[in-house]
């Protein structure tokens, strides 16, 4: 696990990241797999709830991981150890 916060003037972004070696799906047995996901705390805005994400939240998560994957800046190929075993 590891995190990194980054600030730019007035905001600061938390990025957390967490690694988990696993048997691939039948169908992307050489492809890793991102899951992004984005929470807004209260401090952050008036909109912003503890506990489930917001359906902003969801939408953006849901952007990143589409600009993320289908732009090509990162190929989930990378992220294969061993083919049909291990990604």
């Amino acid at each position: 696990d590891a995190s990194a916060l980054v600030r730019l003037g007035d905001t600061a972004v938390l990025c957390g990241l967490k690694l988990e070696v696993k048997v691939p799906e039948h169908n992307t047995s050489d492809s890793g797999e991102i899951d992004i996901r984005v929470q807004s705390w209260p401090l952050c805005s008036p909109d912003a709830k503890v506990g489930a994400a917001s359906d902003a939240a969801l939408r953006l998560g849901q952007s990143l991981f589409r600009v993320v994957t289908a732009h090509g800046i990162l190929d989930l190929t990378q992220l294969c150890i061993v083919k049909s075993k291990a990604v």
